[in-house]
């Protein structure tokens, strides 16, 4: 068994450790970074977006009250 193993750690360090891979392996992780911040960035502006909306939303009923055209006693239906 600790033969097998043992061949298997070779073969597989032959290839990882080959000229052409040790060129490609860091620029495939480079891209793979790059691929996953412009995902975070797409997904911040997103959230970003949302919570301006969200924003948006909660100051109007900030405002109506502040003008005296909702009162908080009146139902919440509105």
């Amino acid at each position: 068994m600790e033969r097998l193993d043992a061949l298997v750690v070779q073969a597989l360090t032959e290839h990882v450790c080959e000229p052409d891979h040790l060129q490609t392996l860091p620029e495939a992780w480079l891209q793979r970074s790059a691929l996953a911040d412009e995902d975070r960035r797409k997904e911040l502006k997103q959230l970003r977006t949302r919570l301006t909306k969200l924003d948006e939303e909660n100051a109007n009923p900030i405002k109506a009250v502040r003008k005296g055209l909702w009162s908080l006693d009146e139902s919440s239906d509105r």
